[in-house]
C-alpha cells in the first residue's frame, strides 16, 4: 500500500489549532459525551498492569502486521493515548482524537506531544477522504446512532483505509460494568459485520478476544447485577482487582489461552467465542 503520512492537520482541518502544550484544540469546549468523567484518572495504572489492556495490545499489533494501514491512523476516542502509544512504538505514525481534558492531559504525559486533539470526531472538521486509516477501540458501544456514526467516519477515510474496532460483546452478559461505563449496547460479530457492511465497509479480518471471559463475567457480574447496583467507588476499586493477574494456577492458564489467541491471530487465524469482538475493515468504492 502506499503510504499516506499526516504531518499536519493544518493541511486536512481548518477546526483546530495546536496550543503551547502541544494540543490540537477546536473552539467547543461544552461537549457531552457518554463516558464516566473521572475514569481518566485510574487508567494510566490500570492499562499498565492489565492483562486485558496488554492483551488486547498485543493481539492488535499482531493485526497491523497482517494488514498495515494505509498511512497515518487516527485513534479516535483514544482515551489516555495508551493504544496510540503502542502504535508509536512499532513505528506506525499515530494522532490521538479525544474528546475528555484528562485523556488528552494524560497522553501528553505518555510522550503524544503535537498529536493529541482535543475534540469529538465531528467537531474536527476533517476534510471528506482526508484521513489514511483509523481505530475505535471500545468506543462504538459509547455511541447512541453508531450507523450515523460510522457513515460519518467512512466518509472521512481515503478510499482503502483502513478501520480497525473492538467492542464488547454479547448483550446476554450486560453487567454493572456496562451501566457505568455508559454502553449503549453490547454487539455480536455477525451484528458489528452487518453494521459495517451496511455503512459501505469491507471486511479484512474478524474475530473474538478473550474466550476465557463470558462464562465468569455472566457468573460474576451478569447475575449479581440483577439483585444489586454496584456504586461507583465498589466499581472502580472492583475494576482494579479483576484485571491484575495475580499468581497461581487460574492464572497460568489464563497466560497460555491469550498466548495461544495472539498466535492465532498473528497466522490470520480466528477466535469464536470471546468477551470482544475485533474487526477490520476497508473503505471501498460506496454502491
Amino acid at each position: 500500500m502506499t503510504k499516506h503520512i499526516i504531518n499536519d492537520l493544518n493541511e486536512i482541518s481548518k477546526n483546530l489549532k495546536v496550543d503551547k502544550q502541544g494540543i490540537w484544540r477546536t473552539n467547543n469546549k461544552d461537549r457531552t459525551i457518554s463516558f464516566p468523567a473521572d475514569v481518566h484518572e485510574v487508567m494510566p495504572e490500570l492499562e499498565k498492569f492489565s492483562f486485558w489492556f496488554q492483551h488486547r495490545k498485543r493481539a492488535f499489533i499482531e493485526v497491523l502486521r497482517n494488514f498495515p494501514p494505509l498511512g497515518t491512523i487516527f485513534d479516535i476516542g483514544g482515551g489516555n493515548g495508551f493504544m496510540s502509544e503502542a502504535m508509536l512504538d512499532e513505528g506506525y505514525p499515530v494522532y490521538l482524537v479525544e474528546p475528555t481534558e484528562s485523556g488528552a492531559m494524560n497522553s501528553l504525559k505518555r510522550g503524544l506531544k503535537n498529536r493529541v486533539v482535543l475534540s469529538t470526531l465531528n467537531e474536527t472538521g476533517f476534510h471528506p477522504g482526508s484521513l489514511p486509516s483509523a481505530s475505535l477501540f471500545d468506543v462504538l458501544e459509547h455511541v447512541e446512532k453508531d450507523h450515523e456514526f460510522l457513515e460519518s467516519l467512512f466518509s472521512l477515510l481515503m478510499l482503502e483505509g483502513r478501520l480497525y474496532i473492538t467492542v464488547p460483546a454479547y448483550n446476554m452478559i450486560w453487567s454493572d460494568k456496562d451501566d457505568f461505563a455508559g454502553h449503549y449496547r453490547r454487539y455480536t460479530l455477525s451484528k458489528l459485520r452487518k453494521l459495517l457492511l451496511s455503512t459501505g465497509f469491507t471486511i479484512d479480518y474478524q474475530t473474538y478476544l478473550f474466550s476465557m471471559l463470558p462464562i465468569p463475567v455472566f457468573f460474576l457480574r451478569t447475575i449479581p447485577r440483577l439483585f444489586r447496583k454496584h456504586p461507583k467507588r465498589d466499581y472502580l476499586q472492583g475494576r482494579k482487582k479483576e484485571h491484575i493477574q495475580k499468581k497461581g494456577l487460574a492464572s497460568s492458564l489464563m497466560t497460555a489461552i491469550l498466548e495461544r489467541e495472539e498466535k492465532r491471530i498473528a497466522r490470520k487465524k480466528t477466535i469464536v467465542f470471546g468477551a470482544t469482538c475485533f474487526v477490520v475493515a476497508k473503505k471501498g468504492e460506496k454502491k
